[in-house]
């Protein structure tokens, strides 16, 4: 595997950068420990500059479908009004904040990524990791309990 790119863990962070090194034609791997995506968010908005990215991948007009455009947001305490923001002044092709699931900006970007030729290797864990001089010694094992020696740079 020398040459490749090792990601580890699938979530937003990782997905997106599978999907740009593949992009790039930078060989890469991702793997993540999880059977499958996440049925959770922790994360409810992409921002202009998100997006702008995105656009980069060939797939925001996916994103802009599966989520709810905000042009601003209102904060209060509940009873009194603190803050009114608008966003349709930000210098950007996209002035507002996409409000969209953790899970659906994973799902895009693995459907993004698979139509690059890759598929996130699921039920498989990083075990071990060393540093050597030109690579990373990486130690994964899958849900067989198969476990794989590789090297990344």
């Amino acid at each position: 595997m020398a040459g490749q790119v090792l990601i580890v863990g699938a979530g937003p962070v990782g997905l997106t950068m599978a999907v740009e090194l593949a992009r790039y034609g930078v060989p890469v791997r991702i793997v993540d420990s999880a059977p499958a995506r996440t049925d959770k968010s922790k994360a409810l908005v992409l921002w202009s500059r998100s997006l702008e990215l995105i656009e980069r991948m060939g797939i925001v007009d996916r994103f802009l479908a599966a989520g709810i455009i905000g042009h601003g947001a209102r904060i209060s305490t509940g009873r009194e009004l603190i803050a009114d923001i608008g966003f349709d002044g930000v210098k950007s092709r996209y002035p507002f904040a996409l409000m969209i699931p953790q899970s659906e900006t994973e799902r895009l970007l693995e459907a993004r990524l698979e139509e690059l030729g890759l598929r996130v290797e699921r039920r498989t864990e990083l075990i071990g990791l060393a540093l050597q001089a030109e690579a990373v010694g990486a130690t994964l094992r899958d849900a067989t309990g198969r476990e794989e020696r590789v090297e990344a740079e």
